[in-house]
């Protein structure tokens, strides 16, 4: 939703809208900023199943906002009706594709990184009235499980198809037919003929890989209530919680755990 507005794009970190970078922007949910006091990003992302309304304003914005001299990004959960309703959704990925691998030319440590190698999602809705025309509720969970699988390769390099004069002692280099391939300089350096056709060609040593896992789980929910007082005046009170626990390969600890927004907040 966000990177359809006018001018916005992405970079490493974030969203950026026309030019300013991702820390510059301020994220609003129901009027309340949750944006990341320490990084100026997204403190508290929600399910796109718990929202009614996005605002995006890129420029030009009045002075209610302010904190951002990039974009505006102001969110409006769903609320009760008259009706009683609500939706169900279940999401699955058993897998994915191998991917492009990671590791410098001809050396004997590579990797194959799965982001999306299995995850899960699903969660409900439900909303309607306490007191017709009057009181309101909407109600909403998310839970959510995903897993990054990283594969780690051992390489070594194939049999000795070159001229002596372009190797040492038992080394043993064959050049790999990929024009697209990029000799790295210090190999160039050593001797150009390395390069002939573009790079070293190596094979997986056979049961030295290793697989390595990160588990990541969150939980997005939602409460709120919406009083009409009369037909000018109408009060909200909502509590929106993200937990999120990570653990496995890279994580400083066993489990960490971090906390996103779980602040009541009222409006008038």
């Amino acid at each position: 939703v966000i990177t359809a507005a006018p001018g916005a794009a992405t970079d490493d970190v974030g969203y950026t809208f026309n030019g300013a970078t991702g820390p510059e922007n301020n994220y609003i949910i129901e009027g309340l900023s949750t944006t990341n006091p320490a990084l100026g990003l997204v403190g508290s992302s929600i399910p796109l199943e718990f929202v009614y309304e996005t605002q995006l304003i890129t420029s030009g914005y009045s002075a209610e906002y302010g904190h951002a001299t990039g974009g505006v990004v102001n969110v409006v959960t769903k609320s009760g009706t008259n009706d009683f309703k609500g939706e169900a959704w279940f999401n699955v990925v058993p897998g994915q594709a191998d991917p492009q691998r990671t590791g410098r030319l001809g050396e004997a440590l590579a990797r194959d990184r799965y982001v999306n190698n299995r995850g899960v999602d699903f969660g409900l809705t439900l909303g309607g009235p306490i007191i017709k025309d009057r009181v309101w509720f909407f109600l909403g969970i998310a839970p959510e499980w995903d897993q990054v699988r990283t594969h780690r390769v051992v390489r070594r390099r194939t049999a000795d198809s070159l001229p002596a004069a372009t190797m040492s002692g038992s080394y043993a280099g064959d050049v790999e037919t990929d024009p697209t391939a990029v000799c790295p300089d210090y190999i160039k350096a050593r001797d150009p003929r390395l390069c002939a056709a573009g790079s070293f060609k190596t094979t997986d040593i056979p049961g030295a890989g290793r697989d390595f896992y990160n588990h990541n789980w969150g939980m997005s929910y939602i409460g709120k209530i919406d009083v009409r007082i009369d037909d000018d005046n109408r009060f909200s009170f909502e509590y929106i919680g993200t937990p999120q626990l990570f653990d496995g390969f890279g994580a400083s600890n066993s489990k960490t755990t971090a906390v996103g927004l779980d602040v009541p907040s009222t409006r008038f």
